[in-house]
Order: C-alpha cells, then sequence, then structure tokens
C-alpha cells in the first residue's frame, strides 16, 4: 500500500520510482485504487494502492513522485 504525502496522484501520471535517492526507473499508472475501488486521482493524506506498468516485484520502501 501506499500514502500520498505531497499534491494529489492521478491515474494518467507517470512516475519515478526512487530508492536509495535514485531514481530507478519511470514507470506509467497500470491501476490505482482507493478502498479496494478504481480511483482517477488520489488526494494528499490517503492512502491507495498502486500498480506499475512492466513494475518486477522487489524491494520494498521506495518514493514515487508524480
Amino acid at each position: 500500500g501506499c500514502r500520498v504525502l505531497n499534491g494529489n496522484i492521478e491515474r494518467s501520471s507517470r512516475v519515478h520510482l526512487i530508492r536509495d535517492q535514485r531514481v530507478i526507473n519511470t514507470y506509467s499508472i497500470a491501476s490505482l485504487k482507493r478502498e479496494k475501488e478504481d480511483a482517477r486521482e488520489v488526494r494528499e493524506g490517503m492512502e491507495c494502492g498502486i500498480r506499475l506498468e512492466n513494475f518486477r516485484k522487489g524491494e520494498t520502501r521506495a518514493n514515487i513522485p508524480s
């Protein structure tokens, strides 16, 4: 799960995956969910689920600025 720390995340956004202060890759959002429902946008302070296009599972604890 994720929490939006600043601003909003929109389903149409491209985002950077950052680990250890390095940009690992840039991804499109494949799905964005809020309370198990599809969402077009999630606002600051809310929790959500994000699935990234072509992302392989791996380490956790990454920042995803949009």
